[in-house]
C-alpha cells in the first residue's frame, strides 16, 4: 500500500478504477498496478495542487497510469475515445463546443487584435477536450512520473521533460483541475512559481471590444 495524505490508497486502486481501466481500454496485458510513488534521487518538474477529495485523489492516480501506459505504446489509442474513461463532473470542466459555438469562438478570436489577443487578459473558452489530450498523450515531450503526496493534503503531479520547450503545463494542470483539486503551484523547470494562472472565461455572448 502506499500513503498519500492521510488516507491509504490500496494498491490494487480498486479493481475496477484501475485493472480494468488498463486491461480493457488500453488493451494491454498486465497485472494490478500499484501506485508508484517516485523516486527522490532527483528533482523531476510539476504541478502542485491541494487534495480536495479522496476518492477524486484516487481517479487522477489511476488515470496518470493510464496514461503513462499510453504514452509508451507504439500504437496509441484514438483520442476521441478517452471519454470513455471520465465521468460527467470530470468531462464538464472541458469545452466540447458545437459548430455554431466554434464559429462565434472563431469570430471573436479573430476579431480580437493582435496585441491583446495574446495578452494575459484575453478571454479564453475552457480547454477543449482533445486538445487537452492531444497536448499531454501527443504533444507533451516529457514522461509522466506519477502523484507523490507532499503533506497531509497536497500532493504533486511529477513530470520529466525531455527538452525545452517541452509544451508547457497548461493541459497538466487543467487535468489535475477536472479531478476537482485545487493547483497552488508549478515548477516548470525554470524554478516554483506560486499559483495557477488561468485566462479571463470567453462565453459565446461576448463581443469584440476594441
Amino acid at each position: 500500500m502506499a500513503i498519500v495524505g492521510n488516507m491509504t490508497v490500496q494498491a490494487t486502486l480498486g479493481q475496477t478504477v484501475a485493472k480494468g481501466w488498463l486491461k480493457k481500454f488500453l488493451g494491454v496485458k498486465t497485472s494490478t498496478p500499484t501506485v508508484q510513488l517516485p523516486s527522490r534521487e532527483r528533482n523531476f518538474c510539476f504541478v502542485r495542487f491541494e487534495v480536495r477529495d479522496d476518492e477524486k485523489l484516487k481517479r487522477l492516480i489511476a488515470m496518470i497510469e493510464a496514461f503513462k501506459l499510453d504514452k509508451a505504446n507504439q500504437e496509441q489509442k484514438p483520442i476521441e475515445s478517452w471519454s470513455d474513461l471520465f465521468n460527467k463532473s470530470e468531462l464538464e470542466s472541458f469545452w466540447f463546443p458545437d459548430d455554431q459555438e466554434m464559429k462565434h469562438w472563431n469570430s471573436y478570436w479573430f476579431g480580437t487584435p493582435l496585441p491583446k489577443r495574446h495578452s494575459p487578459d484575453m478571454p479564453m473558452p475552457p480547454w477543449h477536450f482533445e486538445s487537452m489530450l492531444e497536448a499531454i498523450l501527443q504533444n507533451g515531450e516529457y514522461d509522466l512520473i506519477g502523484v507523490r503526496s507532499t503533506c497531509e493534503r497536497e500532493a504533486v503531479l511529477e513530470f520529466d521533460p525531455h527538452a525545452y520547450p517541452y509544451g508547457g503545463t497548461d493541459a497538466l494542470r487543467a487535468l489535475v483541475r477536472a479531478f476537482g483539486h485545487r493547483v497552488i503551484g508549478v515548477d516548470d523547470g525554470t524554478g516554483y512559481e506560486l499559483g495557477d494562472p488561468v485566462s479571463p472565461l470567453w462565453t459565446p455572448d461576448m463581443t469584440v471590444q476594441p
